[in-house]
């Protein structure tokens, strides 16, 4: 069978108002700058949820405390904590968050896009968890589908998947695959990023019911 790289995920979403969402993540960002993909002037980071309380949530500490926690495999809280004025503001998306496979939810950010990233592959954001099938990454697009940058990269060649209106959410495979986004300086990207473990059931369960679904747009090795 074909390894799947990418496929939208079978979670209908309302997003509010990408301006609003722009306005919120750009006053709530870490105020350091020493991480990573601030440096490489990919993204900046604004954290939404978490596995554990957070008394600052602009405290870049919040970053490496969950990276730790997937690092050491620390996953024993099936709570979420939300950033209580994200959770006021953007109701539907703390509840479409929710929908989401997880059995915890170690972290979530919204991301700003700050210029092209090159081709990569992730060692983080899910906890290795036996029998959970590819693809794992999820991640959500807060902004027009349309003008989504991430692409996959298959011998040099840039494979840019498409998302469906309505469904902004996606799956792919980050550890497998180089992938990496273009970058357009005239428009906003924003998308929701999402680590933590899996629950085996659910997660497939989505992934064979988005598949059958999203047929069309599903991205195979």
């Amino acid at each position: 069978m074909k390894k799947i790289l990418f496929t939208p995920l079978d979670i209908p979403i309302d997003l509010p108002n990408e301006q609003e969402i722009y306005i919120w993540a750009e006053a709530n960002t870490f105020r350091e700058t020493n991480y990573k993909q601030f440096e490489l002037g990919w993204f900046t980071h604004s954290p939404v949820a978490c596995c554990i309380p957070v008394g600052d949530w602009r405290d870049v500490r919040v970053l490496y405390e969950v990276e730790d926690v997937l690092k050491n495999k620390q996953v024993n809280n099936p709570e979420t904590y939300f950033h209580p004025e994200f959770a006021k503001l953007f109701p539907g998306l703390v509840e479409a968050i929710k929908l989401l496979p997880f059995k915890e939810l170690t972290g979530a950010s919204v991301k700003i896009q700050r210029g092209p990233s090159f081709p990569h592959r992730d060692d983080l954001h899910t906890v290795e968890e036996t029998g959970v099938s590819e693809p794992k990454r999820i991640t959500m697009s807060l902004t027009d589908v349309n003008y989504s940058t991430l692409y996959l990269e298959k011998d040099g060649v840039k494979i840019h998947p498409k998302i469906p209106q309505g469904y902004p959410c996606y799956a792919f495979n980050n550890r497998d695959v180089l992938h990496a986004a273009d970058y357009d300086p005239n428009r906003i990207r924003i998308i929701l990023d999402t680590a933590g473990m899996l629950d085996v059931d659910k997660h497939n369960e989505l992934l064979r019911n988005s598949i059958k679904k999203f047929k069309d747009y599903v991205i195979y090795e």
